[in-house]
């Protein structure tokens, strides 16, 4: 029974609908329309579509209602050009048919299987086709209607729908723009029709990209526009332009330091944006690369000079299987997107096929690296999830060094995520430069995860292998390079840089003073619980999957700071049959058991009470380290404003600094960081509810000491 529940959903999703999200109608247009191209890959006619529409209006009866789109399939399954196509196909190969009409390609096994078997069964084809037509319409996709597919299976039916939208789209524009040039009069001969024909072509280009669709509303608003519509869509004054778009990246050497000098790699540049320019430098077309590379622009005008332009752009716009909006720019260029061009040459008076290779020459490749790696990132999480990506901008550019100035001049310090929709990324080769470091990219996109879908409280600064870190700085770091291993499954981390770079294995090196302060630590125990079971004390392979719900749920609402704390805490909620197996990764890293305990209290005192004294120190660096901040937890019960003081208890030589967070939700609610010694204070208004005081002293003493209040 599970097995048959299983293949009944995947039949079910390989033609699930396109636009039966909660509260959204679907008209019986629509359903009309998509029979038409379920049994004769073409769109309605005028008057058909008129009549039957007028047909369902007339209909009183509520049980007719409920059975009229199998009606008008009985009645499509009558049509002489039915019978003649049909008539002498086996079952199974008619369901291929179906799917061939209505995706353009034969359609997945179990869907296959489940369709014919209903066929065997006894259903009538004209039932079948209604069934199909009608689930791919109505049936919302979900994880909770479908718990047995997995999102890679879902992230496909997806794709599947899109293609159907599509076709009912263009196929009603079709209709309802041309009108009575729709109408077929040649019925005994229907495969000489002209309209017939006609709504054949406009339907044969489109597949899940959207931009084909705009293509062809643009084509048959043009055709609109002659004296004879069908004729202009019929006639052979257009070619198809496709290729294949390819870039060059070095390859690394097999020591991990460093890039070869003579060995490179060839890869697809995939969802690039592309645009048609002709020798005026008008637009003539747009639209993206698949995920092999590949490209097409169709109802291209004969003899005209044209030239591929390829953009340092990944732009989708379908929320329904994920969207995104990606760009590289030279930041010391005034933000310009990157563009390489083909040859211009006439498109003559067949179809063409340019193919681009983007070379390493003058790294005019690194923007489609730097994008590729970016996919990576977000195909890793559409594998297990429906996502809508925020804008991302990636500021990169041959002269930004590893200098303090202004960005805008490419002195950028080092690369980073500025916490809100911006990468900067390290291009200089006489120095640093990190364009084709995969993971130095992916990492830093972990941030932009973060800040989206998760929650970082990671206060920046420097970090490095062996230091003890603020909690806050230690995970989200740590993250940042268990994420890299993570998308690419592979541990081993390359920096490269003028001087060679240097790598780690995030798996297998040796902790440096391991512990909950430690990036490596984190990034270690991170990495294990997503990885196959592949040393003594790795008994998980949890994948990433409970690791994302965590990251997007719990951590996200946490009221502790983020930290290894409340992500151990809320994993083992999750997880609880890997509890045993979770403790032996942490004690790996010689950090004991984590058990509801989101704040840290059985590992450390950085979270003290209202009322207590609280000291911050530089034993182990300055700013960002550990102990350079202690963390005050207090309830308000009454809203109004606060008087809140820092006073130093020992002495006037340091300088307070304090930060307030609400923490339900979590949201930083001000930052007070005058350049006056021993006492900081301001004036709040405060809600009831719960807070969080981040105390630290700027001045970075040994030991610095405070009393707080808040009245």
């Amino acid at each position: 029974m599970k097995k048959l529940l299983l293949i009944l959903s995947i039949a079910l999703l390989s033609i699930t609908n396109l636009y039966a999200q909660s509260g959204t109608s679907v008209s019986i247009e629509e359903k009309i329309t998509a029979l038409y191209i379920a049994y004769f890959q073409r769109a309605a006619d005028y008057d058909g579509l008129i009549f039957w529409k007028n047909r369902v209006k007339e209909t009183k009866n509520e049980k007719e209602k409920d059975n009229i789109l199998k009606e008008i399939s009985k009645d499509f399954s009558h049509q002489p050009i039915f019978i003649n196509t049909y008539s002498n196909m086996n079952n199974i190969t008619f369901v291929k048919s179906i799917y061939k009409n209505i995706l353009g390609e034969a359609g997945d096994k179990s869907g296959i299987i489940f369709w014919t078997n209903l066929l065997d069964r006894g259903v009538s084809r004209s039932d079948m086709v209604a069934d199909f037509i009608d689930t791919s319409i109505t049936k919302i996709i979900s994880k909770e209607n479908f718990p047995n597919l997995n999102y890679k299976e879902l992230s496909d039916a997806n794709k599947r729908k899109n293609i159907i939208k599509n076709k009912i789209d263009i196929a009603l524009y079709f209709t309802n723009s041309l009108k009575k040039y729709t109408n077929i009069i040649n019925i005994e001969d229907i495969e000489k029709d002209l309209a017939y024909l006609a709504s054949k072509k406009v339907l044969l280009s489109l597949y899940s990209n959207p931009l084909d669709k705009n293509i062809v509303i643009n084509f048959i608003d043009n055709a609109m526009k002659s004296d004879n519509p069908i004729e202009f869509i019929l006639n052979d004054n257009f070619i198809t332009i496709s290729g294949i778009i390819n870039y060059v990246k070095p390859r690394l050497n097999l020591n991990h330091i460093g890039f070869s000098s003579n060995l490179t790699t060839t890869n697809p540049a995939k969802q690039i944006v592309l645009k048609l320019i002709d020798d005026n430098a008008r637009e003539i077309s747009t639209t993206t690369t698949n995920d092999k590379g590949e490209y097409k622009f169709f109802y291209i005008p004969k003899d005209i000079k044209v030239k591929v332009r390829i953009y340092s752009i990944m732009k989708n716009e379908q929320p329904r299987i994920g969207s995104w909006d990606v760009k590289v720019v030279d930041n010391t260029n005034n933000s310009a997107v990157y563009a390489i061009d083909g040859k211009l040459i006439s498109t003559k008076d067949s179809d063409n096929i340019r193919n681009l290779k983007i070379p390493l020459r003058s790294k005019k490749s690194a923007p489609f690296s730097i994008l590729d790696d970016i996919y990576k990132s977000m195909k890793k999480i559409l594998d297990i999830n429906q996502t809508n990506f925020p804008p991302l901008k990636i500021n990169w550019s041959q002269y930004n060094t590893p200098s303090d100035g202004s960005v805008s001049d490419g002195q950028i310090i080092t690369s980073f995520f500025d916490g809100e929709d911006s990468i900067y990324l390290l291009g200089d080769a006489y120095s640093d430069a990190d364009e084709f470091d995969t993971h130095v990219i992916i990492h830093e996109w972990g941030h932009y995860f973060e800040k989206n879908f998760s929650r970082a409280d990671n206060i920046g600064g420097a970090h490095g292998d062996g230091d003890r870190l603020d909690i806050r700085v230690a995970f989200s770091e740590g993250f940042g390079n268990a994420w890299s291993a993570i998308v690419t499954d592979n541990p081993i981390y390359t920096d490269t840089s003028s001087d060679g770079g240097w790598f780690m294995n995030i798996e297998k090196d040796t902790t440096i003073d391991a512990g909950w302060w430690s990036e490596s630590s984190i990034q270690k125990i991170i990495y294990d619980l997503y990885d196959d079971k592949s040393e003594p004390h790795d008994k998980i392979e949890l994948g990433l999957k409970p690791i994302y719900d965590v990251l997007t749920t719990n951590q996200k609402s946490t009221k502790a700071f983020t930290s290894i704390f409340p992500f151990i805490t809320y994993l083992k909620d999750k997880n609880p049959l890997f509890i045993s197996q979770i403790d032996e990764l942490l004690s790996d890293e010689d950090i004991n058991s984590i058990t509801d305990d989101i704040y840290g209290e059985e590992h450390h005192n950085l979270y003290s009470n209202l009322g207590d004294e609280v000291c911050t120190y530089s034993t182990y660096g300055y700013s960002n380290k550990l102990l350079n901040h202690k963390y005050i937890r207090f309830t308000i019960d009454a809203q109004h404003s606060y008087n809140i003081s820092v006073e130093q208890s020992n002495g006037d030589n340091a300088d307070p600094d304090f930060t307030l967070y609400s923490v339900e939700p979590f949201v930083l609610k001000k930052s007070v960081n005058s350049s006056i010694s021993w006492i900081e204070k301001s004036k709040i208004f405060l809600r009831a509810g719960d807070y969080i005081l981040d105390i630290s002293d700027y001045n970075n003493i040994n030991e610095a000491c405070f009393h707080i209040a808040i009245e």
